[in-house]
């Protein structure tokens, strides 16, 4: 009986104390209301318990996030914070280089009281739209988009009739950014795979193991990032990163975790005459990280991009993205390598230290898919996502769809790594050596 009270008491405390945080953290006056951003679509309402977040484009309105509107919790869990200034509302997310701006709305839009029904036509009709103002690079690939809007399927097709014809629309799109998830279909992509790659093809994981295996030591991972690094014994430093993202654990946020990670790899390889960093089978994370990661290899700040979003039949202001210098940095000199499944903030990391006096960049062009990633909800709860910014390098250079080019080219030999050679890393030694 004394631990059911006591159990009782704990609960009512408890209970007690997140009701009066919820006071303190819930949105204020200044901060409750309706926002819309500019470009991307997304509305955001905000009120004393619920935050909801709608996309809205042309063909109507689709919920697609609701959440408890305790802003800490928000901020621990989702990394996720928000400031108001002047009828503006700046949504900061951990791991991107910029906020989210929105201006004050007077009322939720009325196609957000009236949700797109849930139809294969209506469904196909807003991926279509969504598309059609989002999207940049129709012409790029060579695809007439409004052709594409007569595969819309009848109200009456199966949930496989809709899958096909959205997959149908996006064919000849070589974007890894165009993303369809489902739980019945699980995920699609029209992009297409490197000409190099074997049948069947070889998998990411045992591209980055054959590279473990040619290096000639045993390379010490960090735990909840993408970093391993050793240094051979004639004195050159190798640094494998695998991915642009780390894993933080509760309310740390991943940009700190990135650059405490890659403040140890500079510690451990400062004595190394110089620096291999392979990203060739690095698929992307976050671009804050790659600047964390970047920020360790100069002693001045690099203006590394200006990227712009597509908002209907026009474009945002260009922003400018800078690497802030960071310690302990790395001065040696440094190969960087890439190939075309080095994609998406691995390519971000690539333009950053291309304009970088002691990096050279070797293998082959990266994968050309260089945008954020606009996430959105169908109105059948299906997740589609797309590209939908333009990013030029500093002279004002697009390498969208064709991939930034590498300094020093060596070609992917498939069948050398069929047997378990790598011919690029061979190179990457070679010529590291030389300094």
């Amino acid at each position: 009986m004394r631990v059911l009270k006591w159990v009782v008491g704990v609960f009512i405390v408890v209970f007690v104390g997140f009701a009066v945080s919820w006071l303190v953290f819930m949105p204020n006056s200044a901060e409750r209301g309706v926002w819309v951003h500019e470009a991307n679509g997304r509305v955001l309402s905000l009120g004393y318990f619920r935050a909801n977040i709608y996309h809205q484009t042309a063909a109507g309105c689709v919920p697609t996030m609701s959440f408890p509107a305790h802003m800490a919790l928000v901020k621990a869990i989702e990394s996720a914070w928000i400031e108001v200034e002047n009828d503006q509302l700046a949504l900061h997310i951990d791991g991107y280089l910029a906020p989210a701006i929105y201006a004050r709305a007077d009322t939720l839009p009325e196609a957000c009281n009236n949700p797109i029904k849930d139809t294969p036509a209506l469904t196909f009709g807003a991926m279509w739209a969504t598309m059609n103002e989002h999207y940049p690079f129709f012409e790029l690939h060579g695809v007439n988009w409004n052709e594409r809007r007569a595969l819309a399927p009848e109200n009456t097709a199966t949930d496989t009739e809709l899958y096909e014809a959205i997959k149908t629309a996006l064919t000849g799109l070589d974007d890894g950014h165009l993303q369809l998830i489902t739980d019945e279909h699980g995920y699609f992509s029209p992009r297409f795979a490197p000409e190099w790659m074997p049948e069947p093809a070889l998998k990411r994981s045992a591209l980055t193991q054959i590279a473990r295996d040619n290096i000639g030591i045993t390379l010490t991972p960090i735990e909840n990032t993408g970093l391993e690094y050793g240094i051979r014994e004639d004195g050159i430093g190798y640094l494998l990163i695998t991915r642009m993202s780390t894993q933080p654990g509760f309310n740390q946020l991943s940009t700190s975790l990135a650059r405490e990670s890659f403040a140890r790899v500079a510690a451990a390889l400062a004595d190394a005459d110089a620096i291999i960093i392979d990203v060739r089978y690095n698929p992307g994370g976050d671009d804050a990280t790659a600047f964390a990661f970047a920020g360790h290899l100069t002693d001045t700040p690099v203006l590394a991009l200006r990227k712009r979003t597509r908002m209907g039949g026009g474009w945002t202001e260009a922003i400018e993205a800078t690497v802030q210098p960071l310690t302990p940095r790395l001065d040696q000199p440094i190969i960087l390598l890439t190939s075309d499944l080095t994609s998406s903030a691995a390519e971000i990391f690539t333009m950053a230290l291309r304009e970088m006096p002691q990096v050279i960049v070797m293998g082959e062009n990266t994968g050309g898919r260089l945008s954020d990633i606009l996430d959105t909800t169908l109105p059948n709860g299906w997740h589609f996502g797309l590209s939908n910014q333009d990013y030029r390098t500093p002279d004002g250079s697009a390498f969208e769809g064709r991939g930034l080019p590498p300094d020093i080219r060596i070609e992917t030999d498939a069948q050398a790594l069929v047997q378990g050679a790598d011919v690029v890393l061979e190179a990457a030694i070679a010529h590291a050596l030389k300094f």
